[in-house]
């Protein structure tokens, strides 16, 4: 059981490395575990009160920031704060080992590293600074076994008591003359100098986190329904409850903030936070975003003094971590604004602005998410706001009608920027995917963080060696098929309508002509036929590729986002799957993932393309799976699935679907709801087919008039 739990540890500092700034605290059950041979530290078991919702303030202070890259570089895994600044403990991966590394600073722009390799270590669990020796304890492959080693400069002594029951030590701070151990269900272990370990003391709790305060107490913070904080001060072996952590701060992390004030400073993705135990005003004393930021990307932080705090982050590329410093100042940082909107803000927004602002420090990113300004609302105030000085530098399309805004002259041809592009150019790009974005007369006004391939695959012993069809060739088809077959694993109109319409709107709708075309032969057949489909009981089959694969469904529509999707899917249907597309439609269309454009009454327009620059070409950033538009980097994620296990053919067919798509799915939410609105008396037989396709043909053609 020793260890498997150590090779856990060892586990998960290289994920850690590899995720570059996660949290790397082990996840534990909310039982508690004294573990073998410890002495009981008598917690009076108080009950822990439910916290009262904070109010939060704002602070009236601007700060400004300062970046470093430190010569002995190191990922960062804690700090520790001093009376004369921090410490900073942290690994690199070696050949043969572990570098385990410490950074002292003293103050702003100070930096002294210094460390050694331990071979054999795979994992560092805790560290600190004791009577100016560097401490730590190291998970070490000891006679094929994983062990926890304390070391105390070069000095080393195993720690097998503390290991039990799947537990070992994760914490360890400087304490009376020498050292104490902490693990992570809630047992201590007091260390003199020498190495020698006292008894082990149960403090009655498993443990979330635990940090040490400049005055020398630790602030412990347990597990449980309701987690807490507990303070343990020095000389003593019991913990006392201070309060529970309130649920505004139970996704935070903490840090010592007594020389800011604080009794901790507490951080999260967007804001750094400074409290007092128990008060119930939470003060947010900065927006990462402003000082280009992430809290996401931050591994560890300290307050240096009154003034200035240093942190560690590891940037979105994975490359080696930065020092930051932040200094407080009575004015804001003179920067130009780069503003991006949309009408929500994607996960992964906050990164790309945070490295933006790290790329070009002349420019501060900022957000404007006008779903959550004006409600319902939104659209309507973005196409005004488009139309003058509070239009945007950068356009996030997702829920905008992008072709009402290209057709008004709103949006700016990225074309003259791909053509004369230095770290983006279209030649770069996938050719069929530009070629479906672009307008009739050339222009392109929009590009994707990444896309997917978005289809309908049918079995390939049903409908042959075609990969399109029509709808008469469709029909017959579905005729043959087994009676109780559906064509749709959904039966609900509404549904199938939208489908239809997201995936074949171009044959309905030529929005640059603005001419509606519902009243085609097409629209017909496909009413008809989905009010037939609604009598139809749903298949007995779990699910929905095993009724495919039984012919009691004769297509089933599919996002391919990956290759191992592709080769998975085709290994259930028995390597019989073909990706055929609707009737009269495409056998496959692009899916984009956040379309990106820029305004054109923009006024940063160098700094907007710099930033769609950014946005469209790292991987890194690309929170949903898909593809970047970039076609060496297409290829470069197909081999690595296929090294990693997927068919070299199913990578090579997908590919071949990719290189072959040329349209772009498009959802019009107002076309839809008409449609949607006019068939429903069609389906309930209260007016005939010809009079709904009328109805809608009149509305939508009025409604692009009228636009």
């Amino acid at each position: 059981m020793k260890q498997k739990i150590l090779r856990c540890s060892a586990l998960l500092l290289l994920l850690a490395l590899l995720l570059c700034g996660c949290d790397s605290t082990p996840q534990q059950t909310d039982s508690t575990s004294s573990g073998s041979g410890a002495n009981t530290a008598g917690l009076e078991q108080q009950e822990v009160q439910t916290p009262e919702a904070l109010i939060l303030e704002t602070a009236q202070q601007y700060y400004r920031v300062q970046f470093a890259d430190p010569r002995n570089m190191i990922y960062v895994e804690n700090a520790q704060v001093t009376e004369n600044g921090a410490f900073f403990h942290g690994v690199t991966q070696e050949e043969n080992g572990l570098y385990i590394g410490t950074m002292k600073i003293s103050k702003v722009g100070e930096i002294f590293g210094s460390g050694s390799i331990r071979d054999g270590a795979v994992g560092l669990n805790a560290a600190c600074n004791a009577q100016d020796t560097d401490c730590y304890v190291i998970t070490s492959q000891v006679e094929e076994e994983d062990a926890q080693i304390l070391y105390i400069g070069s000095e080393s002594e195993p720690l097998d008591g503390l290991v039990s029951d799947g537990y070992g030590v994760r914490w360890m701070f400087p304490w009376d003359s020498g050292l104490l151990l902490l693990t992570d269900d809630g047992r201590s272990c007091s260390v003199s100098m020498d190495g020698s370990l006292s008894p082990v003391t149960a403090l009655g709790m498993q443990l979330h986190d635990a940090f040490q305060s400049e005055s020398g107490r630790i602030i412990l913070l347990s597990r449980g329904d309701t987690p807490a904080f507990y303070t343990l001060e020095p000389g003593t072996t019991s913990v006392e409850l201070l309060c529970a952590v309130p649920q505004e701060l139970e996704q935070a992390s903490f840090l010592p903030g007594e020389k800011w004030g604080y009794d901790l400073l507490a951080y999260d993705n967007m804001c750094l936070y400074g409290w007092n135990f128990g008060d119930d005003t939470l003060m947010e004393l900065l927006r990462f975003e402003t000082l280009s930021l992430s809290g996401s990307r931050i591994t560890a932080m300290a307050c240096l003094d009154a003034g200035s705090l240093v942190g560690a982050f590891v940037p979105m590329d994975g490359s080696k971590t930065r020092v930051f410093f932040l200094t407080k100042s009575d004015a804001p940082m003179d920067k130009l604004t780069l503003t991006i909107a949309g009408i929500s803000q994607p996960m992964s927004m906050q990164n790309l602005m945070a490295e933006f602002g790290q790329m070009y420090p002349e420019y501060q990113a900022e957000y404007v998410d006008y779903r959550e300004l004006y409600g319902d609302q939104a659209v309507t105030q973005l196409l005004l706001d488009l139309q003058d000085e509070n239009c945007p530098d950068v356009l996030l399309l997702n829920a905008v009608p992008y072709e009402a805004l290209a057709q008004r002259g709103l949006l700016t041809d990225l074309n003259g920027y791909l053509n004369g592009g230095k770290n983006l150019a279209a030649a770069e790009l996938l050719p069929n995917l530009i070629a479906a974005l672009e307008t009739e007369d050339g222009k392109l006004y929009r590009l994707p963080q990444s896309f997917s391939i978005k289809t309908a695959v049918a079995l390939s012993s049903v409908v042959g060696s075609r990969r399109t069809w029509d709808f008469s060739t469709f029909s017959e088809i579905f005729a043959q098929m087994p009676q109780g077959c559906a064509l749709f694993p959904n039966r609900d109109p509404n549904a199938l309508i939208t489908d239809v319409l997201f995936h074949s709107y171009s044959q309905f709708v030529d929005e640059e002509a603005g001419k509606a075309k519902f009243d085609g032969e097409l629209f017909s057949q496909w009413l008809e036929l989905i009010r037939k489909l609604q009598d139809v009981p749903p298949p007995e089959s779990e699910s929905n590729t095993e009724a495919l694969r039984k012919q009691e469904l004769l297509l089933m529509p599919v996002q391919f986002s990956s290759a191992a999707q592709f080769d998975e899917l085709s290994k259930e249907l028995g390597d019989d799957m073909v990706a055929i597309g609707y009737p009269d439609g495409a056998a496959a269309s692009f899916y984009l993932s956040n379309p990106v454009a820029i305004p054109a009454n923009a006024q940063e327009t160098k700094a907007a393309w710099a930033f769609i620059e950014l946005m469209v070409s790292s991987v890194y950033h690309n929170d949903r799976s898909g593809w970047l538009c970039l076609t060496n980097t297409i290829q470069e994620t197909l081999d690595t699935e296929v090294s990693s296990g997927v068919r070299q053919e199913s990578a090579d067919a997908l590919r071949a679907l990719i290189d072959t798509t040329d349209q772009v799915v498009y959802y019009n939410e107002d076309v839809t709801q008409i449609v949607l609105e006019e068939t429903a008396p069609y389906f309930d037989d209260a007016i005939s087919l010809e009079e709904a396709v009328q109805r809608i043909q009149d509305r939508v053609q009025l409604y692009l008039d009228e636009r």
